[in-house]
């Protein structure tokens, strides 16, 4: 079984929860943080395993591959725990609200950290002062292929084929040909290797910010002046009469790289935040910049700059194999937060947790190090 998350300032979550209210604990695992600088609160922080606690690692990685990997692997180092006390509606809630916590910690860990710190996807969730916990998987920041029973999956790996034959020029022109050093192929260059990169980032936020970079790259060339405005002038001339293409979604696109690049500000996918979601704006990021690649390939050869290659523009023919991008049956989604309940519990540990905030809250509160 699983599910997304619901923000709780979605107007759908109103309508699913009550107003009572129930206490979670959410305790997941990480690696590469300082064993001697432990940060904590009241209801949350960062925890060391005793030896005592050990059998616990070892009998979630008996029954579960990858928390063995994650366990076993990079950055080498102690496995220790954040823990975190929630007063919520739901179990979703609760999730959300202790990995935003937990990232936030993570932000300043950064700074002092020679490698990321990494988390576990494995999620130990205990509900009230229940003994037994449950075990969930919790993925974040993804994507997902959706196929039905009439996808036309031929129509996708001829997509894919058509364009990677036109990537075979630029194969052969930056290993045999002098034409590999002309600005144009610089740029060709310098933009898959942003996108490949943004792909491989794991961040909707990281990965619109470079796809938009190789785009502008495609489309703006070294324009350094009104460069926003050249960017919406060429992409209309080339999709102005492709029906997917909205000037109003452009627009939008353009914004958030402003305030994400200038701002370092990015999206919460909450009702009141203007912006368009990080993940959604790649879905729509990815199919224009399909289309301008291609054009980009048919005319490389042909023109000298990218003056010259974008006036042709607005005659150009896109094939409808590439400006449909994902064929018929098969639908993308940006994924914020997937839980999985693999319905597993880890018995008899909840005096785990109680001692843990027995522990902290002997403290005064606030952030403690």
């Amino acid at each position: 079984m699983s599910s997304t998350s619901i923000h709780p300032t979605d107007p759908i979550a109103s309508t699913l929860a009550t107003d009572e209210t129930t206490t979670y604990d959410c305790l997941t695992f990480v690696k590469g943080l300082p064993g001697d600088l432990i940060v904590h609160d009241t209801d949350w922080g960062i925890g060391n395993i005793n030896k005592e606690s050990e059998h616990v690692l070892v009998n979630l990685g008996g029954y579960d591959c990858h928390f063995e990997s994650f366990r076993r692997g990079d950055p080498t180092g102690k496995v220790m725990v954040f823990i975190s006390r929630v007063e919520t509606q739901t179990r979703d809630q609760a999730i959300d609200i202790s990995l935003e916590r937990l990232d936030s910690l993570l932000d300043c860990y950064s700074l002092i950290t020679e490698a990321p710190p990494k988390i576990s996807e494995l999620i130990l969730v205990r509900e009230g002062n229940q003994e037994n916990v449950q075990v969930l998987h919790v993925k974040r920041e993804g994507f997902a292929r959706l196929n039905s029973k009439e996808a036309k999956q031929d129509q996708w790996h001829a997509r894919n084929r058509t364009l990677l034959n036109e990537l075979l020029q630029y194969l052969d022109m930056v290993s045999t040909d002098s034409a590999g050093d002309t600005e144009l192929t610089k740029d060709l260059f310098y933009a898959l290797r942003m996108y490949r990169q943004g792909s491989a980032s794991q961040s909707h936020n990281l990965e619109f910010l470079a796809k938009f970079s190789a785009l502008e790259c495609l489309v703006c060339g070294s324009q350094r002046i009104n460069r926003g405005d050249l960017l919406q002038q060429r992409l209309f001339q080339l999709l102005e009469s492709e029906g997917f293409y909205d000037k109003k979604i452009s627009q939008k696109l353009y914004d958030l790289r402003c305030v994400g690049s200038h701002q370092a500000r990015t999206s919460r996918h909450t009702s009141d935040d203007p912006q368009m979601p990080a993940g959604v704006a790649v879905i729509h990021l990815e199919r224009i910049f399909s289309c301008v690649l291609f054009f980009f390939l048919e005319n490389l050869r042909a023109s000298s700059n990218s003056d010259e290659m974008w006036s042709k523009a607005g005659l150009f023919s896109l094939p409808e194999i590439i400006v449909k991008h994902v064929p018929e049956g098969i639908s993308q989604m940006a994924i914020t937060r997937l839980t999985i309940d693999p319905k597993k519990e880890v018995t008899k540990i909840g005096s785990w947790f109680d001692a843990y905030f027995t522990l902290i809250r002997r403290t005064n509160k606030g952030s403690k190090v």
